[in-house]
């Protein structure tokens, strides 16, 4: 094989070069598997607190009906300035309609059970005043556990560098709120 002047070296050059983009990949893929793992042992914990809290029938945040989220001042998506825009599209007219029917036999009663309706539906009084903005969630009786864990980046230098807008941060903060319902008696 014919080999040209001045070509000597040339795949050692072209190996340091892929050497280079490989291990930037590689480091981004560490540093995705330790967030993914300590997101996992976040949101485990969250859900513990909440399973704790649901079965002591300990209060917390019973939440928010979210309709959709603002981006923030960054434009980015899933970022620590995102709000949530809290509202409901729910439609009490339609929910009671599907529950209770207005009573064709006897015009002094208002509302009947509809026969389809579910067995926990007991009482004609539990829905004419259907007066909440979030129906369904008030109906859901729930409570939160949340968890908050930092992860440190110190021990990944490059990977902050190359893979984060601000190196100069050693952490990543996770933060996560679970719902969960109160639980009934547990006996």
């Amino acid at each position: 094989m014919k080999t040209r002047k001045n070509q000597e070296g040339q795949a050692i050059v072209e190996m340091t070069v892929s050497l280079i983009g490989m291990a930037a990949i590689f480091c981004g893929l560490i540093l995705v598997a330790k967030l993914t793992t300590s997101n996992i042992e976040n949101v485990l914990s969250a859900r513990g607190n909440a399973d704790e809290n649901g079965t002591s029938r300990i209060e917390g945040d019973s939440g928010d009906p979210i309709q959709f989220w603002d981006v923030g001042a960054d434009s980015y998506q899933y970022s620590p300035d995102d709000v949530a825009m809290v509202g409901t599209s729910e439609d009490q007219a339609n929910f009671k309609g599907q529950l209770v029917v207005a009573d064709s036999i006897d015009p002094s009663i208002v509302f009947r059970i509809n026969s389809s309706a579910p067995a926990y539906v007991d009482s004609e009084m539990d829905f004419k005043n259907l007066q909440d903005l979030s129906l369904f969630l008030g109906a859901a009786d729930l409570t939160s556990g949340s968890s908050t864990k930092n992860v440190p980046i110190d021990d990944m230098p490059l990977a902050g560098e190359l893979f984060l807008d601000n190196s100069s941060t050693s952490n990543i903060t996770l933060q996560d709120t679970l719902y969960m319902p109160f639980m009934k008696d547990m006996q």
